[in-house]
């Protein structure tokens, strides 16, 4: 339940924000859940050291997407001196 709400959370951060940063923070949001709901999950199913595994491995992913996610921020931020999603389509090329 406690997943759920997180991730529930998360999308609602993502749908009412404006800027990448915010998005970035509700992406962070759902995939916390979703780790919290999967290592729940695989809990049940294997034994406890592979459950604690698989939860690291999903927050060592995360902090790789979430990471990601800032430096494109940072990037928009150093071309357009802003963030807003507006500006995203501005980093083709």
């Amino acid at each position: 339940m406690i997943g759920l709400a997180i991730v529930f959370l998360g999308i609602v951060n993502i749908i009412s924000r404006r800027s990448v940063v915010g998005m970035v923070l509700g992406l962070h949001f759902v995939m916390l859940g979703m780790s919290l709901l999967a290592v729940s999950v695989v809990d049940f199913s294997l034994d406890r050291v592979e459950a604690v595994a698989f939860g690291v491995f999903l927050v060592v992913l995360q902090t790789v997407v979430v990471a990601s996610g800032y430096a494109i921020s940072i990037r928009l931020f150093y071309n357009r001196r802003s963030t807003a999603m507006k500006n995203l389509n501005e980093l083709r090329g």
